[in-house]
């Protein structure tokens, strides 16, 4: 009874550390510049992976594995947790080490700035609501990108003004825009 105890606890604690991780790393996957090609082979690693380990921990187990229920419990447990954290991983991956001294200052034309207000909660009716998030589009060498913050990236900037963003080439490929501290 202890030892099933004590696997709960380390499963549980292991849950918690991955939703954390996600929540940490998601503003900066986001806001890669080709996020959208981050996500869609990150998310086909992951299940590419989780079939894989799934299907060769049910082989190794299925002797001792009695019924289908306890099978489809351990694929489905092995399967979700490697595609939940695929992502987190590879994104941990691409920015190790890479710090603000590797970022290049790179010209960009400003698309536009804009300033929006985000909540989980909706809005309320007793109060005005302020932007908390702002998005800069951007073209850089004829390709528009967007990257959004907490904090407007240029005061009184206007459409087709070039301006400088410190940008980061990850260990994958990935880039993204490290803002002045």
């Amino acid at each position: 009874m202890k030892g099933n105890s004590t696997k709960l606890i380390l499963i549980g604690a292991l849950v918690v550390f991955l939703l954390g991780g996600l929540v940490v790393e998601l503003p900066f996957s986001m806001n890669y510049l080709q996020a959208r090609s981050f996500w869609r082979s990150s998310v086909a690693t992951g299940i590419l992976v989780g079939i894989v380990a799934g299907g060769i921990m049910l082989w190794r187990k299925w002797p001792q594995l009695k019924d289908v229920v306890a099978k489809m419990q351990l694929f489905s447990a092995i399967f979700i947790t490697i595609c939940i954290s695929t992502p987190l991983i590879l994104s941990w991956v691409n920015r190790m080490g890479v710090g603000a001294s590797a970022a290049e200052p790179t010209s960009i034309i400003v698309e536009s700035q804009q300033a929006r207000f985000s909540s989980r909660f909706g809005s309320s009716r007793l109060q005005k609501p302020q932007a908390n998030q702002y998005l800069l589009f951007f073209y850089r060498e004829g390709q528009l990108y967007r990257i959004q913050d907490d904090q407007p990236f240029f005061p009184d900037v206007e459409t087709g003004d070039t301006l400088t963003l410190n940008i980061a080439m990850g260990r994958l490929g990935y880039e993204w825009v490290i803002r002045p501290q």
